[in-house]
């Protein structure tokens, strides 16, 4: 005899199993997607931290993001490295909860060029996950104020790419070394 309630809890837990499996967790099944994402972002992490010396790694944070339209999560933690290949470029890869609330990772080049003191500006192409497609190329535009070790950085999407709206973001970053 199933218990009352008992057959809703089988559909309801079919459906999580199915979600799961077709790469869509639900909103309660976020250890999964964290172990899911997490363990080959860290794996990823970890062999881009060696491939560069210590003294060219920079620290990224999330985001705080404005977008054009309502209805998007605006504070995107996040965890990322920058590797310096040049004083005035570099390599990202990070991971961070998108503006669909959905885990993204992401994989891009940074390139800046002086602007004025202690600010550059430059642009980003990062490929990201998280979205409608597998992969998205992601352009952004920067504005980056430099204090010692310290980084904030301004970010702008000015187009809507896929189901990403336009937005404005900041983002803190601390240089290692």
């Amino acid at each position: 005899m199933i218990p009352k309630g008992g057959a809703r809890r089988d559909r309801h837990c079919e459906a999580l199993f199915r979600r799961f499996r077709a790469g869509r967790p639900s909103r309660g099944d976020a250890g999964a997607a964290a172990w899911r994402h997490g363990l080959p972002v860290a794996a990823f992490l970890l062999a881009f931290t060696f491939a560069a010396s210590a003294a060219d790694l920079t620290l990224l944070s999330g985001f705080v993001s404005h977008h054009d339209k309502s209805g998007y999560r605006e504070s995107n933690p996040g965890l990322g490295v920058r590797a310096d290949s040049g004083r005035w470029t570099g390599w990202l890869a990070g991971t961070y909860r998108n503006s669909l609330d959905r885990q993204s990772v992401y994989v891009g080049r940074e390139w800046l060029g002086p602007l004025a003191g202690p600010l550059s500006i430059g642009g980003i192409l990062v490929g990201a996950t998280g979205y409608r497609s597998p992969v998205v190329p992601v352009p952004l535009g920067e504005v980056v104020a430099r204090w010692r070790r310290l980084e904030l950085a301004l970010l702008l999407q000015p187009v809507r790419i896929n189901d990403s709206p336009s937005f404005v973001a900041l983002q803190l970053r601390f240089r290692l070394w």
